[in-house]
């Protein structure tokens, strides 16, 4: 009871029971002492230190042959190690859980343990053994009439033969995916089914199919969808219009494209649809118009990454300057006003002293005194709230930058290296030493392209979105290709924050490790984050050159936007370095959970 409710009191208990049944000498409740201590700190995300004590329950309950229990422990044990990322030790403990489970015919384990396994053998890349144990756990699936286990194992099943060519099996599992989807009303999950199916149905020459999922995928995303995912799509469905030779049909989605970008000042998608235009012409035989076409997307291209985007960051920061002075203006004034009106009350006091009236001229005071201090108070509030404002909008103005960038190097730069991967691909030449050095560049190409899909994947932080803060700061360190050792500890994280909170501390975390990857030459990292008692700590510290922090010039640009950022949260910021010692930044947040 207290595991999910009072984590505390949970291993208090657990404590007491390890403390008896060792005193007493009772094997199975030792065994199941340590499985509870491992319970408590799995839920507390110390996942080394509950695969600890899940190994030493492991070594009672193997000396008593104690089937179920050993089959718990290495579930459990496999658990653990893939959520440290030892996905070969976490395969191993469900290989070994699964024949217990089934020997003693607990079906629902048996499950359980399949899908774990299916997920070990996603990230193992192993898509022969994926196929095999997704089937059976689709078969195990329909036999106790599971809705979700079973739209979760074709989905395993989909994927095992999407990547092994076998695209046509693929569509048809993906369909029946979608179905029960829809039979459920998850209209979420039911645009991610049916994009997985236009995508296998256009790999699988099925063009038609393709656009019509396409097209019924817009229908739905002009529902749930802002404007953005509604111009992206109407410009992919153009495309497989154009394949389709339906000339007309893309030429009208490219204008409703277009316009819906220019209308809603979003240019960022122009290079896209211009470069579909470029295509469109082609198809016409218009070939002016195509190289007018492809040349504009070009050109916006690179001044949406040059002189445009330096010049929006240059306009944010003018726009800021100048509401400050206006908001300092208009507090000056008020300044002014409290003045005058000071002035005058105390011109009234005197005047009331001559006239003898004592006690009026006291009443008086006092009043004064306390309206004077009522609009001070007033003035601070304002003050305060102004400031908090515009730290929210430079906040706001970043994340959506972040955003357009990254769907700009997904959708510009990114296209553009997988045409010229294709072009590389499609050349051939006698010459062996040519030979070597076109392979060389497909490999640089790839390489790029890799780099910007990774790029572009952290800058939106769709794992933030998807599992919270806790998920996506393991994500995006274990995305990290230095040579880094990064140890990361989460406590107390099973709870959603509210969002702005989650959202800023994955920032600092994104500034802070790009700070030592770029300047601190750290061979390893540490990484805290932990809440209590409503407050959170988050500690950053590395092994690296370090630098002086009691000058105020070194720290640099960017732990500067992390004390701004802080500040916004009404947080605080320690920085602790010196040179050849390291660095250390302790931030520590009050939080507020995010309502139901």
């Amino acid at each position: 009871m207290y595991l999910y409710e009072n984590k505390d009191k949970a291993k208090e208990y657990a404590q007491k029971q390890l403390d008896l049944a060792g005193q007493k000498g009772l094997k199975k409740e030792l065994a199941q002492g340590y499985n509870d201590m491992g319970l408590v700190a799995y839920r507390q995300s110390q996942f080394l230190v509950a695969l600890d004590w899940y190994q030493k329950s492991l070594q009672i309950r193997e000396t008593r042959k104690d089937e179920y229990g050993m089959a718990s422990s290495w579930s459990k044990i496999g658990v653990c190690y893939a959520e440290i990322g030892d996905y070969p030790h976490a395969l191993e403990a469900q290989l070994k859980a699964l024949p217990l489970f089934e020997k003693i015919k607990n079906t629902a384990a048996v499950a359980l343990t399949l899908s774990n396994l299916c997920a070990n053998y996603v990230w193992l890349k192993q898509w022969d053994q994926l196929e095999k144990t997704a089937d059976k756990s689709l078969k195990l699936s329909t036999e106790i009439q599971d809705s979700a286990g079973i739209a979760s194992s074709l989905s395993y099943l989909a994927t095992a033969y999407g990547r092994k060519g076998r695209f046509t099996k693929a569509c048809e599992l993906e369909r029946q995916v979608l179905a029960i989807y829809t039979n459920r009303k998850d209209t979420v999950l039911m645009l991610a089914a049916m994009n997985n199916l236009a995508f296998d149905l256009g790999e699988d020459g099925k063009v038609l199919d393709c656009r019509n999922m396409y097209s019924e995928a817009l229908e739905l995303a002009k529902v749930i969808w802002q404007t953005p995912d509604i111009i992206q799509l109407s410009t992919n469905l153009a495309s497989e219009e154009l394949d389709l030779g339906r000339i007309a049909e893309a030429e009208e989605l490219l204008n409703e494209a277009k316009f819906l970008s220019t209308k809603e000042n979003l240019p960022e998608h122009l290079p896209q649809i211009y470069r579909t235009f470029g295509d469109l012409y082609l198809a016409k035989g218009q070939t002016k118009q195509a190289a007018k076409a492809f040349n504009d997307a070009a050109t916006l291209q690179d001044s949406l990454f040059s002189e445009k985007v330096a010049l929006q960051y240059s306009n944010l920061q003018t726009a800021y300057d100048i509401a400050k002075k206006e908001k300092e203006k208009e507090l000056l004034q008020k300044d002014n006003e409290l003045k005058e009106n000071q002035l005058w009350r105390q011109r009234w006091l005197f005047f009331s002293l001559g006239l003898g009236l004592i006690s009026i001229l006291i009443w008086l005071f006092f009043k004064n005194q306390q309206k004077l201090l009522k609009m001070k108070q007033q003035q601070e509030t304002d003050r305060h709230e102004i400031q908090e404002q515009l730290a929210k909008d430079i906040l706001d103005a970043e994340e959506k930058e972040r955003s357009r960038i990254a769907r700009e190097l997904h959708d510009g730069i990114g296209q553009q290296l997988v045409a010229a991967h294709l072009n590389l691909a499609s050349l051939e030449v006698s010459n062996a030493d040519q030979n070597e050095l076109l392979a060389n560049t497909r490999s640089l190409v790839e390489d790029s392209l890799s780099e910007v899909r990774s790029v572009s994947h952290i800058m939106l932080s769709n794992a933030l979105l998807r599992s919270g803060l806790a998920g996506a700061v393991r994500d995006f360190v274990q995305k990290i290709k230095q040579n880094l050792r990064i140890h990361l500890e989460i406590n107390g994280l099973d709870q959603r924050m509210d969002s702005t909170t989650e959202l800023v501390l994955f920032r600092i975390v994104q500034e802070l490790m790009g700070n030592i990857i770029k300047h601190a030459q750290a061979t390893e990292v540490f990484i805290q984050l932990s809440r209590e008692s409503g407050e959170l700590l988050l500690c950053v510290e590395d092994n690296g050159v370090g630098f002086d922090s009691t000058n105020q010039k070194s720290g640099g640009v960017g732990l500067r936007n992390i004390q701004n950022r802080v500040a916004y949260l009404h947080g605080s910021v320690e920085i602790d370095s010196q040179p050849g010692r390291g660095c250390s930044v302790v931030v520590k947040v009050a939080t507020v959970l995010r309502s139901a």
